[in-house]
């Protein structure tokens, strides 16, 4: 357990849009406990407990998460330019590193032959 455990709450101080990355349902579950601890719910208020998350989700400033699309989950793996980076970078969290405290829970993506690539991800 960490001394100063981070809270949902902290990431959306985060200057960007954020979307949080569940590498299993372990983790999963553990974001759905963590999100009733701190009030989270969907838009229309339904608990996360009542409607279980996806693989990613997007979690907005005002504590509330919703689902990613095709074109979202486009954008998690390639962003669409770097005018697009710099104005509104998304920020792709493992919620399992995050929660553990581990100091690299931001998924990068490097440029490779001009394609921005994320390693570390299994979109099984």
């Amino acid at each position: 357990m960490l001394k100063n455990k981070r809270t949902i709450r902290d990431l959306t101080e985060l200057q960007g849009r954020i979307y949080l990355y569940f590498p299993n349902s372990i983790i999963r579950d553990q974001f759905i406990t963590d999100a009733a601890e701190e009030g989270v719910t969907y838009g229309d208020g339904v608990s996360l407990t009542e409607r279980e998350p996806d693989s990613i989700m997007a979690l907005n400033v005002n504590m509330t998460v919703n689902f990613v699309g095709f074109a979202g989950r486009m954008h998690f793996i390639q962003p669409s330019s770097e005018s697009e980076i710099r104005s509104n970078p998304l920020i792709r969290v493992d919620y399992g590193r995050y929660a553990a405290g581990d100091e690299y829970y931001i998924l990068e993506y490097r440029m490779v032959k001009q394609q921005y690539l994320l390693s570390d991800i299994d979109f099984r």
